[in-house]
Formats: C-alpha cells, sequence, structure tokens
C-alpha cells in the first residue's frame, strides 16, 4: 500500500510539473502578458521541485532528497531564463539557456541513474524531457499549433514515462 502511495504520489507530482511548465510557456510567450503571472507559476513551479525532492528523499534519503531538489530548481531557472530569452528573441541568450538546460539535465539524469543503479535511464530520460520541452516552446513561439500539439503530447509522454520509472 505504501508503494502505490508512493507511485501516485510522484505521478501527480511530475503531472503538477507538466500543468505549471505549460503555463509557464503560454504565460511568457503571449502578447500583451506581464511578468507578474511568469512571478507566480515560477514560485509554483519551484515548490514544485521541492516537493518531489521531498517525496523522493522520504524513499532515498532527505539528503539525496535535498539534492533532487536543488538539482529540479535549477532546472526550473534554466528553464525560465530560456522562456525569458524566446520572448526577447535573443539568440545568443536563447543558445546559452539551452546549453545550461541540457547540462543540468545531464547532471540530474546522472544523479538518478548512479544513486538508483540504472544505465543511462535517467540520463535519457532528462534529455528527452528538454528535447520535447524545447520542441514544445519552439512550436508555441512559431503559432505552430499542429506543431504545438503534437510537441506537447511528446513532451507529456516523455515526462510520464520519467515519473513512472522514479515511482
Amino acid at each position: 500500500m505504501e508503494q502505490m502511495k508512493y507511485s501516485s504520489d510522484m505521478i501527480k507530482l511530475w503531472t503538477d510539473h507538466m500543468l505549471y511548465t505549460r503555463q509557464a510557456v503560454v504565460a511568457a510567450l503571449s502578447t500583451g502578458r506581464d511578468n507578474k503571472a511568469n512571478d507566480i507559476i515560477g514560485v509554483r513551479l519551484l515548490k514544485n521541485q521541492s516537493d518531489i525532492g521531498t517525496l523522493f528523499g522520504k524513499r532515498h534519503g532527505a539528503e539525496n532528497g535535498q539534492k533532487l531538489t536543488s538539482l529540479l530548481q535549477t532546472h526550473i531557472r534554466n528553464a525560465s531564463a530560456a522562456l525569458s530569452a524566446v520572448r526577447s528573441n535573443d539568440s545568443v541568450a536563447i543558445a546559452k539557456a539551452k546549453t545550461d538546460l541540457y547540462v543540468n539535465a545531464d547532471e540530474i539524469g546522472k544523479f538518478l541513474d548512479d544513486l538508483l543503479n540504472t544505465t543511462q535511464t535517467f540520463t535519457t530520460h532528462m534529455k528527452l524531457h528538454i528535447d520535447t520541452l524545447l520542441a514544445n516552446v519552439a512550436a508555441y513561439a512559431s503559432g505552430d499549433y499542429p506543431a504545438d500539439v503534437d510537441t506537447l503530447d511528446a513532451y507529456v509522454l516523455s515526462t510520464t514515462k520519467m515519473a513512472e520509472e522514479l515511482s
């Protein structure tokens, strides 16, 4: 029963992550929106990462939960920087943000793979998570709404699979 609760809680937290990430994309890239929405959603996303780390720490030790929280919160800050760069159409900042996202994703993946004794499972999941997120942001930013839907579906699928592996 405890395993079931842990699994459902972990999947719920990653579902929240996807929901608030999508809200962040729409808020950041919609014209006429101020940064207040971005700030509120950003705070909620950071809390979500803390919640994931806290839950993870209950199963894998508090120190590991804190490490995961730190890595995931860096992920959110990097994604926020990427959205700001896309919104301002700053190609140099976009390139830096992409690099930062992939470096952090690799750190998260390696941390989880090492801790959970898996062979590149989470490194692969995190790379796909960033690939699909960036594809979705590009599609939404360009107004290619059919591609936006397709890439959002891919993002949800990849993130859900990762959540299932963690649970």
